[in-house]
């Protein structure tokens, strides 16, 4: 009977879960020490491996195999087949952002192109990334994982550089390898567009957050797959006005989904407008020049033309008058940077 095992390195401890050293891992085959049990006694003939790319590439531009050549000398001994986990415990420390960096596409793709390039011999299935909706929800929609994200924009800034990564990886390991690579995904299908609508479904009910699609869900020539993107955008499309496919009409998907990634260009417009309508003076001087409805920047004027002698007390009234605008500053502080940087930055 042909059975599957997934497994993790040991290594860098992670949160939540106990690790073995190298040491007994080669010699036991005790994956973890909370099953005491190994695959190749248990019956497994694949493994599915995550190789921890920190420690393959701890630095730019630095690659250390010492450690993963054993754990593959030692699969390959054991006869088991193996699903090589690009992705698995994150990006390394140099990775600034982490996988929101402009530059981890190009960064995994890399990594993956060594990683093929020395074993690709050997193995032959690859997975980019391992539960790539559930990494973009963690990192980037509940903030539990860095780069600490929050939000549906946080997820989607995530998500569509998680995407760009996994199409890179593929790219970089069928180039590797000649194309005798086999990609493994969550789950293969060869019904094409057909079965998309039952898989947004299925990802709606189980994530309640939008499929991405890219050009590399579906092998072929690039006129097929051109044909099938075209295909899927025009099947979503219809789906998107079924208010059963993602739960929710078009108010609740402008509420939930477009307003908070509109909060950081209307919060750094409003502080502008507050500051152009706080400080001017030449239209509170036309329509509002009584005593009793003088704003302060007539007050200043009024207070610099009567008492032009009296520094002191022109030197107090301007630092009142920075008070509110400061205070409204620093309260939308962080919206003014993200919607300043919308954009602005690439990835």
């Amino acid at each position: 009977m042909r059975s599957t095992l997934c497994a993790g390195s040991t290594g860098r401890p992670s949160s939540g879960f106990r690790q073995t050293s190298l040491a007994t891992w080669l010699t036991t085959w005790q994956i973890s020490a909370t099953w005491q049990i190994g695959p190749y006694e248990a019956g497994a003939s694949t493994i599915r491996y995550g190789f921890p790319w920190y420690r393959v590439n701890p630095a730019r531009g630095v690659y250390t195999w010492d450690w993963t050549d054993r754990v593959v000398d030692r699969l390959c001994e054991l006869g088991l087949e193996v699903i090589v986990d690009l992705v698995h415990y994150g990006t390394p420390r140099w990775l600034d952002n982490h996988f929101l960096n402009r530059n981890y596409p190009d960064a995994v793709a890399e990594y993956a192109a060594r990683l093929a390039a020395r074993y690709g011999d050997r193995l032959t299935a690859w997975t980019p990334l391992n539960e790539p909706q559930w990494t973009a929800r963690l990192c980037g929609e509940s903030g539990t994982w860095p780069p600490y994200l929050t939000g549906h924009d946080g997820y989607l800034q995530l998500m569509r550089n998680i995407a760009r990564g996994i199409v890179a990886t593929q790219h970089a390991v069928a180039d590797t390898t000649a194309g005798r690579a086999t990609i493994v995904g969550g789950r293969e299908r060869d019904d094409g567009v057909a079965g998309l609508e039952e898989l947004v479904r299925e990802t709606a009910a189980r994530y309640g957050v939008p499929v991405m699609l890219t050009e590399t869900s579906y092998e072929g020539t690039w006129e097929q797959r051109a044909a099938w993107l075209r295909d899927s955008v025009a099947l979503l499309r219809r789906l998107r006005g079924e208010v059963d496919v993602d739960g929710a009409g078009h108010v609740q998907i402008f509420l939930r989904v477009l307003a908070p990634l509109l909060v950081p260009a209307v919060a750094a417009f409003a502080i502008f407008q507050f500051l152009w309508v706080w400080n001017d003076l030449l239209v509170a001087l036309t329509f509002a020049n009584t005593p009793g409805t003088n704003p302060m920047t007539v007050a200043l004027a009024n207070l610099a033309g009567s008492r032009g002698s009296a520094w002191y007390l022109l030197s107090a009234a301007a630092f009142v008058s920075m008070v509110v605008p400061l205070a409204v500053f620093l309260s939308m502080q962080r919206f003014f940077v993200r919607g300043l940087l919308a954009g602005s930055v690439k990835g």
